[in-house]
């Protein structure tokens, strides 16, 4: 059963971690992306945004 948890939990923070990264342009249309982040969009992290 500790393995079942284990996997569980795996998963979860796998999920959180791998979502994360594409918070700040999730609902953001392709134009409205590079408006806001530049012709590029966003090319690196984004540290202490306070967007939400």
């Amino acid at each position: 059963m500790k393995r079942a948890k284990d996997h569980f939990r795996g998963c979860l923070l796998g999920g959180a971690v791998s979502d994360a990264p594409g918070w700040p342009v999730e609902f953001l249309s392709l134009p409205d992306i590079k408006k806001k982040y530049g012709e590029e969009g966003i090319i690196g992290f984004i540290a202490g945004t306070n967007d939400c």
